[in-house]
């Protein structure tokens, strides 16, 4: 069984955007991380996913280096690794370096809509750097084996969240004067979790946000920077979907 978990860990991965059957096709960026980089080779057992939903487990057919094209044979439909509801995840623009780690580990958590918010304190960023973005979550949904890669929208000004919160069913913003933690209020539905910037939110974005109906939760004892917030954010999320809310049996009081 270790033998087994380990060829899993090291399977090489790619995202494909053309199929015909059973043959799925591997272009652009994707062959060349394959063939220039993890020197794929023919025979070899991939996990390739359409970023939509589909997962499979695939065999390298042919390398054809002249129309830069890796032609893998899907020879079976992987587990599916994605979350059983929707996380959401609000972000107040940081430093560039803080900001791509928080898009690189909360995609891996699972996270399926990134929303860049524009607060009193965030920060201005360059023009075009979606494209960046976009690189970022590809790698890391390779890297995690998630099938589905999240959607990033562009920068919206937090007076303007609730036309994307009316998406989901709980809403919470991290908030240092929090009275509850997201345990206690064990969320329900799908969930959006806001993080604001360094600093945090203003006292007028917060009283704006717990007017509009989000649920302020109190996410550690210390101050958080703004990137572990969200990774801590979610993660506790998913802690508590996964059991129910429930205290695990074993738990200490």
């Amino acid at each position: 069984m270790e033998g087994k978990g380990k060829e899993t860990q090291e399977m090489k991965s790619a995202i494909f955007e053309k199929q015909k059957g059973e043959m799925a096709y591997i272009t652009g960026e994707e062959y060349h991380h394959l063939v220039k980089v993890r020197r794929i080779k023919r025979g070899e057992l991939v996990r390739i996913t359409d970023g939509a939903g589909g997962n499979y487990l695939a065999i390298v057919e042919y390398i054809d280096r002249i129309k830069k094209l890796v032609g893998v044979r899907i020879v079976s439909y992987n587990l599916n690794t994605e979350l059983d509801f929707k996380l959401g995840l609000g972000f107040a623009l940081i430093k560039k370096p803080r900001l791509e780690f928080l898009l690189e580990k909360c995609t891996e958590l699972g996270v399926v809509e990134f929303i860049p918010l524009i607060c009193k304190r965030s920060i201005i960023l360059k023009r075009g750097i979606e494209e960046r973005w976009l690189k970022i979550l590809k790698e890391a949904v390779k890297q995690s084996g998630r099938s589905r890669i999240p959607e990033i929208r562009k920068p919206l000004r937090l007076e303007k969240i609730e036309e994307i919160a009316e998406n989901y069913n709980t809403w919470l913003f991290g908030d240092i004067n929090g009275e509850k933690l997201i345990p206690e209020i064990n969320p329900k539905g799908d969930i959006l979790i806001i993080i604001g910037p360094e600093g945090g939110f203003t006292e007028n974005e917060r009283k704006f946000l717990l007017s509009k109906g989000f649920l302020n939760v109190k996410l550690a004892k210390t101050i958080l920077r703004a990137e572990t917030a969200a990774i801590s954010a979610c993660s506790q999320i998913i802690a508590v979907r996964e059991t129910n809310g429930r205290r695990p049996k074993n738990a200490r009081r």
